[in-house]
This record gives C-alpha cells, sequence and structure tokens, in this order.
C-alpha cells in the first residue's frame, strides 16, 4: 500500500485553486491569504486535502482554509492533514484560530482536536454573501470562533481524542469519567462475543497471546483470560479504570493471566508486536489517527496470520452521516470499510452481529449516568453545561446504537 503524503506547497499555488473553493467559496478571499500562507497538500497517492495556515503574529496561527475532495471526505484525510500540521508547528506557536460555520458537524468535528468556542461574528455570512449557504442542510448565518492551544504534550492531545471516544467534549470531563462510569463494568464491546470469536480463529495454548487496546476496566480481558485460560493484556490511560480491572483479574482469579499497564495506546502500538489477536472495541478509529491509520497501526501489533477485532459501527447503505446523532464525522459506510480493510492488507473473515448492553441496558444506563452527573453538578454547579452536555451526547449515542448504527464486530486476519 502507498504511504501518505503531506507537502509544503511554496510554488504555484493557485493551481489547488479548484479544491481550495471547496473550503472558501470566494476566490477574492482565498487570494489574499494563499501567498502568505503555508499551504499544505495530502496526497494517497493522488491529491485528497489541502489546508492554508497563516501566521498572525503573537504566537497565534490562523487556518484559512481545510478542503477534502468531495469523493474523498469522511475517510479521515482532513484529521491526518490537522494533525500532521499540529506536529509541524510543535511548540513554536501558543496556539491555532479559526472561524466557521454554525454547524454541529463542523462544530464536533473541530471538538474532537481541542477546539474551544471563543466568540462567533453574528450574521457573517449573511452579509457576505449574497446567495444563502448551507451546510449539513443547515442555513449559515453566524461564524463561529474557535481556539485551539498547541502547548500541550502528545499525552494531552491523546487524552482529548479518548474523552471524545467516551461521548465527552472537553478534557475537563476526563476527572470526572470515573464518577460518571462508576455503574458500569463493560465499557467496550462484549466479552462472550470477544471470547468466542478468539476461540474460532487463533490457535489456543498456553503460549497464546492476547491484547486489548483502550481496555476500559478490564471486562473483556478478565472474562477471556477466565474463559479460554489464556494470557490477555490490557492498556487504559485512565488510572482509576487500570486499577479496577486489576481488582477485577484478582476476583475472578486471573490475576495470573491477566496484565493490566497504564499508557497511551498510540505509544503502545509503537512497540507491542507478536500477538495472536488484538482487540480494538468501541474506542474509535480517530483516537489512533484515523481509519487508514488505525488499521495501520493494529496490523504492526499482531504477527503474521493473527487477526484484529475490531468492534464499531457503520452508516447502513440508506443512511446519510446527518442521520447520527453524535460524532457524525467518525462514521463510514460499510463499503468503505471494506475498501479500507482490503488496502490495508487485511481479510474480511467475519462479521459478527450485534451490539452488546453491557452491565446496563439503553435505559437503566442512562439513568445511572444521569444520576451521577446530577450528583456531580450538585458538588460542582460551576460545572452544569459540562455535565449536561455529556448527558446529552450519551442519550444520542444510545439513540444512534439503537436506529442510526450498524454495530458489529469485525474480524480481520493479517497476510
Amino acid at each position: 500500500m502507498k504511504k501518505t503524503e503531506i507537502r509544503i506547497v511554496t510554488e504555484h499555488k493557485k493551481e489547488y485553486m479548484p479544491l481550495l473553493l471547496l473550503g472558501d467559496e470566494m476566490e477574492s478571499n482565498i487570494e489574499k491569504y494563499i501567498e502568505r500562507g503555508e499551504l499544505f497538500a495530502l496526497y494517497d497517492p493522488d491529491l485528497k486535502s489541502v489546508c492554508v495556515v497563516t501566521d498572525e503574529g503573537g504566537g497565534t496561527l490562523e487556518i484559512q482554509n481545510l478542503a477534502t475532495d468531495e469523493r474523498y471526505q469522511r475517510r479521515g484525510y482532513a484529521s491526518k492533514l490537522l494533525n500532521h500540521i499540529f506536529d509541524h508547528y510543535g511548540n513554536r506557536y501558543g496556539r491555532i484560530i479559526l472561524g466557521t460555520g454554525d454547524a454541529p458537524g463542523i462544530l464536533s468535528f473541530y471538538a474532537r482536536f481541542g477546539f474551544a468556542i471563543i466568540g462567533r461574528e453574528p450574521d457573517y455570512f449573511t452579509k457576505l454573501f449574497d446567495y444563502p449557504i448551507y451546510e449539513e442542510g443547515v442555513m449559515l448565518r453566524d461564524r463561529v470562533l474557535l481556539e485551539k492551544d498547541l502547548r500541550p504534550t502528545a499525552f494531552r492531545i491523546e487524552t482529548e481524542k479518548l474523552v471524545r471516544s467516551l461521548s465527552g467534549e472537553t478534557t475537563e470531563l476526563l476527572p470526572f469519567l470515573p464518577y460518571l462510569l462508576q455503574d458500569f463494568w463493560e465499557l467496550g464491546g462484549d466479552p462472550g462475543l470477544m471470547a468466542e470469536l478468539i476461540r474460532k480463529y487463533a490457535v489456543i495454548s498456553d503460549k497464546t497471546r492476547i491484547l486489548d487496546l483502550a481496555c476500559g476496566k478490564g471486562a473483556v480481558p478478565v472474562k477471556v483470560a477466565k474463559k479460554l485460560h489464556i494470557k490477555v493484556k490490557g492498556i487504559d490511560l485512565i488510572p482509576e479504570f487500570i486499577e479496577y480491572a486489576r481488582q477485577k483479574a484478582t476476583e475472578h482469579n486471573v490475576d495470573g493471566l491477566c496484565e493490566f499497564l497504564l499508557g497511551d495506546i498510540n505509544e503502545a502500538v509503537k512497540t507491542e508486536e507478536g500477538y495472536d489477536c488484538v482487540i480494538y472495541s468501541a474506542v474509535g478509529p480517530e483516537v489512533l489517527g484515523g481509519p487508514s491509520e488505525a488499521l495501520d497501526k493494529l496490523k504492526k501489533t499482531v504477527k503474521p496470520e493473527g487477526f484484529i477485532l475490531i468492534e464499531d459501527g457503520y452508516i447502513p447503505d440508506d443512511g446519510k452521516p446527518e442521520d447520527v446523532r453524535f460524532n457524525r464525522d467518525a462514521y463510514l459506510h460499510l463499503r468503505q470499510w471494506v475498501a479500507l480493510f482490503k488496502e490495508a492488507g487485511l481479510e474480511l473473515v467475519e462479521t459478527a452481529s450485534g451490539h452488546s448492553e453491557g452491565d446496563l441496558n439503553s435505559d437503566t444506563g442512562l439513568a445511572a449516568i444521569m444520576a451521577r452527573a446530577d450528583e456531580l453538578i450538585e458538588k460542582h454547579p460551576d460545572k452544569r453545561a459540562l455535565f449536561e452536555g455529556y448527558v446529552r451526547n450519551q442519550r444520542d449515542e444510545y439513540a444512534d446504537i439503537d436506529d442510526g448504527l450498524v454495530c458489529v464486530t469485525w474480524v480481520l486476519k493479517k497476510a
């Protein structure tokens, strides 16, 4: 598979105008910043995405334009380009800002990367254009101003992705997640299903090694180890989750088979290798950098003819991204996933249907989360919006699982 390449364009920038016009409909406006800004172009192998970033002085950068070829949208290219830009500028700048339309999908996309709303320009689009501008079926009026701190460490950046995967909007929620989720043990996939799939495809012996990335509170590793009597390693970023997982392993008499480590899975995939099977359940590909990058990273952790188990959801053939209530930009159609599996050199050997409700079903689970959120609001009234936003996201996510997405576990085989 050909590697994605990101170039900084220094000459003949106007050759990229057709794609830039997808991000900014006014050519006269693009001409104001294209020459003074840095133009990044992502190829895979042909041109997929572009982004123009300008230096506004005082340690501030501004994203003036971000656009992806319409044929290749929702494939993780814009995400990969943004992550490259953040790495490129590193600690040389303090912050990066941008202005965008007031559409839920756009704001949700940027929130995943740690952008926060700092203001808005009322009636910006209605004054600038003499015709209506629509995004996601919504007529744009105000211009929303967003800001991201560029100084956080790589660890902080990964926590932003982790919090998003757990239905949060900001790292401010991270210290409260253990409290909000204290009534749950199973935070990921169905432990019983994972055990059956491993039994079906892996060679079970005392040498079998399983890796669970973003293992949460360890329900899958503990139950798989107990059922199959094999060694399972779980890695997660939240200390309270890891401690709980260790307690559960002892409680179920599999502490000799289970190993739980506190760490960033993006770092773990650089060194963990040779496993019979890796589990990546209900986390979301964006935590590992996007769909293509996630598959590449997971593939490196298993031995030849090893297996990858991914539990995720996809948009049905007759569905649209707009039908997804929460984190809609993270979901693809099945045909897109199948194409990505093929590009990654992975064989799709089984699609197991269904989604585990975990310890609690959608009704009792949401009720438990709402009760914990109310307790936190009473203790921290100044953070009411934070906790109410989390409950709202959880409600939307449960609704998506019930009727907006097809939830499956894919079994992929490495050649």
